[in-house]
């Protein structure tokens, strides 16, 4: 088995707003961009400038283990002292990030600094976040469920991405496996096992050397698109500080091939908040209900997909349902679907399924 394959990403200057959205946006194809900005943020953002404008602000700050690059508890401080953390860590033990934290929610102050990327869709909602880190640090490889615009502001960050065709050889965690987010458990498919692509030990992964990464260097004044489902790893070359756009994709929007362990891990984990929590993670605005989702999910061949949100809508009929017959009738085609949590396909009929659908609208 011979060296994993790795390509350089695409790479423009101010790349074409009509070129981006057919090639990289409707492809599903990352690509790095410079020039496309010119943000307050390039010429005023340093690590003296938060410590002058935020002295006395208390900041949760996100301790990570090196070695596994998990996540550990967070400290509170003051946003002075975590800039000297980030800034002059010498505990080979500890990383220092302050990650994923709401510009809007925790630091309004910043937002005459940047602006939503010019590429970006105004129609969508996009939530903004800053994130401050030491040199050295690596986020191991993940994939989001929402389209991804990083802009890199101070320091320099190397990116490596992987196609979600490859998801099998990042070797993701399983549905029986979670991780605590302040204090919150979250499902962990979207997470690889695997801590760093520069360290990893191919006796123990070997399917890595299977993978084909598209890697690249952000600079300041770059932006990364990184389309849902790509599975990306970013390590800070220096200290940097960094902002993204997350917005929501329609469902039928994000691969395919990953489609049905996101959803099932979403049903497994959250269970009767389900409903409330896959609105989350994707747009479902255009469907009156979850009975609507499962037939459009059914017509797309997504079987399990279509189970887990018709078991769903099943469950809130439930509720209102007051004769012995339709309560018996909602539990056998309960027991029928629940085969879906192996996110197997061929394991559901899509012809039975289509037949409750059809029964439960005349119910």
């Amino acid at each position: 088995m011979g060296e994993r394959k790795v390509k350089f990403l695409d790479k423009h200057d101010n790349l074409d707003l009509t070129r981006f959205e057919m090639e990289y946006l409707k492809g599903k194809k990352p690509v790095i961009i410079s020039n496309s900005f010119k943000w307050k943020a390039l010429e005023k953002w340093n690590l003296d400038y938060f410590k002058k404008i935020y002295p006395d602000k208390m900041v949760a700050l996100t301790v990570l283990n090196p070695t596994q690059n998990t996540l550990g508890s967070n400290v509170t401080l003051k946003l002075p002292e975590a800039i000297e953390l980030i800034n002059n860590n010498t505990d080979k033990n500890k990383k220092y990030y302050l990650m994923q934290r709401s510009v809007h929610d925790e630091f309004p102050e910043l937002i005459p600094d940047i602006a939503i990327p010019n590429y970006a869709d105004n129609s969508n909602i996009h939530v903004v976040n800053l994130w401050v880190g030491e040199k050295g640090i690596n986020t191991k490889p993940h994939h989001d469920y929402y389209n991804n615009f990083l802009t890199q502001i101070f320091g320099r960050k190397r990116v490596r991405l992987f196609p979600p065709s490859d998801t099998q050889f990042l070797y993701p965690y399983s549905m029986n496996d979670t991780m605590t987010v302040e204090g919150v458990q979250y499902p962990t498919v979207h997470v690889s096992q695997i801590a760093d692509i520069d360290l990893v030990d191919t006796n123990e992964f070997p399917d890595i050397k299977l993978a084909t990464s598209f890697e690249g260097v952000l600079n300041p004044g770059d932006l990364l698109y990184i389309p849902a489902g790509w599975w990306h790893e970013v390590k800070s070359l220096d200290v940097t500080m960094s902002i993204n756009f997350w917005w929501k994709i329609r469902i039928e929007e994000f691969p395919l091939q990953q489609l049905a362990i996101q959803v099932g891990s979403y049903f497994n984990w959250f269970g009767d908040s389900f409903h409330n929590r896959i609105r989350s993670a994707f747009d479902l605005s255009e469907y009156r209900d979850d009975l609507q989702v499962a037939e459009f999910c059914l017509l797309k061949n997504l079987k399990c997909v279509s189970a887990f949100f018709l078991l769903t809508y099943l469950d809130r009929m439930l509720i209102n349902i007051n004769t012995d017959f339709k309560v018996n009738k909602i539990l056998e085609w309960k027991k029928y679907l629940e085969v879906s949590k192996n996110c197997i396909d061929e394991l559901l009929d899509s012809k039975k399924i289509l037949h409750i659908i059809n029964e439960t609208k005349i119910m």
